[in-house]
């Protein structure tokens, strides 16, 4: 985890694992791929958030499963 995201974690379970179908990445060389999102609850040692250059977005939400809305889940 740390060389994607500048984090040392440690992870403590699968929150879930989102896809949508209709979305489709195609590469010039005629390679087809689906987006996908694996999304983890987990505890931070150190580190600083930053984004790998394979990645479009990340996020750390530091608050109680239960309060994470399903859209930021699904983030």
């Amino acid at each position: 985890m740390r060389e994607e995201t500048g984090l040392q974690i440690r992870i403590t379970g699968l929150i879930g694992t989102y896809t949508d179908p209709h979305i489709l990445i195609a590469y010039n060389e005629g390679e087809v791929r689906r987006e996908f999102t694996f999304v983890y609850a987990a505890e931070s040692d150190s580190g600083e958030l930053r984004i790998a250059d394979e990645s479009k977005a990340a996020a750390w939400i530091a608050r109680p499963l239960k309060e994470i809305s399903d859209e930021e889940k699904r983030w």
